[in-house]
């Protein structure tokens, strides 16, 4: 549920799609999922669980 409010609710895949061929563009990956998870999590309070745990492993990443 929480990936489909995020494909299909939100701006989110026009903004990464933006991203393509910036300099920057890993950590600005993980701001605007971050961001967005948290948006979600506020509207959805019911999601807000598995928000903050996509949220965590997004943090995480090293690299993609």
């Amino acid at each position: 549920m929480v990936n489909h409010a995020r494909h299909n609710l939100t701006e989110y895949d026009a903004i990464i799609e933006g991203l393509v061929a910036k300099v920057g563009k890993r950590q600005a990956y993980k701001l605007v999922k971050v961001r967005t998870l948290q948006a979600i999590a506020t509207v959805y309070p019911e999601l807000a669980d598995e928000c903050r745990a996509q949220a965590e492993r997004t943090r995480s990443l090293r690299a993609f």
